[in-house]
């Protein structure tokens, strides 16, 4: 950071920065968080309709 602030920028500069490591693991945890949601809600839904046309005879 103390190195950064003695650099000028001007127009049409392009500045990069990296992710900090912990978000790639963020990232893939949300990943496989949300595919179990995905899971467990579709699988949630076919027992309810399951149980709904059970009912319904």
């Amino acid at each position: 950071m103390l190195l950064a602030s003695g650099f000028q920028m001007r127009s049409k500069d392009v500045m990069y920065v990296a992710n900090a490591k912990v978000v790639d693991y963020y990232k893939l945890l949300t990943l496989i968080n949300n595919t179990a949601a995905t899971t467990s809600n579709t699988a949630a839904a076919v027992i309810n309709v399951n149980t709904a046309t059970k009912t319904r005879w």
